[in-house]
């Protein structure tokens, strides 16, 4: 009869070399992660990609022209707060709503729809002639935006795998980044 730590060593042992059998086999014939994505998983990636660089630089462009607003509308801190409030309500709905449209439309037209949504209500809102005007678009243009995230995630997601989708969704988030340094770019 064996005692418990004899018992405890045995079983690390069958835990330890049955792993290493289950690690060895899937490694033999795993590819890379990158070589697992087919080119439509590549082209999701790039689609929702761009649709989020430019909603990003949509929202930090509306920053950087605040003080401009703010002295054209005579708008106190208030105001420009409600503004900033109006986008981010917009964003929230337009996740909500455009999730429900691509589960019926699709996520690829769903995408491009919300990224055409939002270009021509930021578009617009060079034209208006108000607060009041600005706010209606910056609403409008955020549906877009918000369905552009939940539309693209969800592409991303189904296109990459599961097990892929998991790991690399965290560093979907660079292409943020470029929407936020896209200002001072062409800024100069």
């Amino acid at each position: 009869m064996l005692n418990q730590k004899e018992i405890k060593s045995v079983s690390s042992e069958y835990i330890s070399t049955s792993s290493a059998h289950k690690i060895a086999d899937s490694s033999d014939n795993a590819l890379p992660w990158y070589r697992e994505v087919g080119s439509a998983g590549w082209a999701a990636l790039l689609l929702a990609g761009l649709g989020w660089m430019f909603e990003s630089y949509d929202s930090f462009m509306l920053s950087l022209t605040l003080p401009t607003l703010a002295t054209v509308f005579d708008l106190s801190k208030t105001q420009i707060g409600a503004l900033i409030s109006v986008t981010a309500a917009g964003q929230i709905c337009g996740g909500v709503l455009f999730g429900w449209v691509s589960d019926r439309l699709g996520r690829v037209r769903t995408a491009y729809l919300c990224i055409l949504i939002y270009s021509i209500f930021s578009g617009l809102i060079a034209f208006a002639p108000s607060i009041s005007v600005i706010a209606a678009l910056r609403f409008c243009g955020a549906l877009g935006m918000g369905g552009t995230w939940t539309a693209g995630a969800a592409l991303v997601a189904e296109t990459w795998g599961r097990n892929i989708a998991v790991a690399v969704a965290p560093s979907c988030k660079w292409d943020c980044r470029l929407g936020l340094s896209l200002p001072s770019v062409l800024r100069r």
